[in-house]
């Protein structure tokens, strides 16, 4: 039987505990140790709960935690995520695998079933193609750890054909061509559009002659603003579940916002435990 991963939770709550933090256990998801600068409690015996000397502490305290293998997986509760970024990154911990973290979330549309990784809604403002590479990577890493043993990547743009006036259509065919020659486990194809990537009718319409036709597993966006208006239309006009985790480092990080319900704080954590 597998052991159950022990989550490092920064700043936890009360409310966390009995929305997010209970389920999961009952669930038999992991293990939990708590940190908050409040005094917290909770019966499990899988739950231990750390009071922090004050709010300032919580953040170090919870990635000292990871640093001396207390747990596996971070996991934001109601703090900011740069402050979480921050302690990751600071050098002394040695936490940092990759030159690019990045942010993936998983999106499962309520009515099919159907899942898509998409990647990078939230971290990467501006990502350049080493950066993209990069993205792309951590995703395929991802997928493999869900299970999908050749995923199709999408390296989105607004048109399926290289437009020199279109910066990310340039990009996206610089990352393809990078997989070609650098081929992992996985279909690297770009530039392409989202109608094509996502939706086989389009794909035949448009006479698309590449190897994803509306069955791409990854979709990777050229930004953060097509990225955060895409995730947003998922969210809040598209019954789905979204998940969010960040990934490249040495641990995954479960990421949601605070406003998020726990349906989507239970999706997050189990998403950053599947990515170890």
């Amino acid at each position: 039987m597998t052991e159950l991963a022990t989550v490092a939770v920064a700043g936890a709550t009360q409310s966390m505990i009995e929305h997010v933090i209970v389920p999961a256990v009952k669930a038999k998801m992991c293990r939990f140790i708590l940190f908050s600068s409040d005094a917290l409690s909770c019966e499990s015996q899988e739950v231990e709960c750390r009071q922090s000397s004050n709010p300032e502490s919580v953040v170090s305290d919870t990635v000292q935690a990871i640093v001396n293998k207390e747990a596996s997986v971070l996991m934001k509760g109601s703090i900011h995520t740069s402050a979480i970024l921050r302690e990751v990154l600071k050098k002394e911990n040695g936490l940092r695998k990759e030159k690019v973290l990045s942010q993936v979330s998983v999106i499962t549309l309520d009515d099919s079933g159907r899942q898509f990784i998409m990647t990078d809604p939230a971290l990467n403002i501006q990502p350049d193609v080493s950066q993209k590479i990069a993205i792309t990577k951590n995703a395929i890493e991802v997928a493999h750890k869900l299970g999908i043993t050749q995923p199709k990547a999408a390296i989105l743009s607004s048109v399926e054909e290289v437009n020199p006036k279109m910066p990310s259509s340039v990009e996206a065919a610089e990352v393809a061509k990078y997989f070609e020659k650098n081929p992992l486990e996985a279909t690297v194809e770009g530039p392409i559009s989202m109608d094509i990537a996502t939706d086989k009718s389009a794909a035949m319409i448009k006479n698309y002659q590449g190897a994803i036709k509306g069955d791409a597993d990854i979709l990777v966006v050229p930004g953060i603003d097509a990225g955060n208006l895409l995730y947003k239309a998922f969210t809040h006009f598209i019954p789905s579940t979204v998940s969010g985790a960040i990934v490249g480092a040495a641990v995954p990080v479960a990421l949601s916002s605070r406003s998020d319900n726990a349906a989507t704080k239970l999706a997050s954590l189990k998403l950053a435990i599947q990515s170890r």
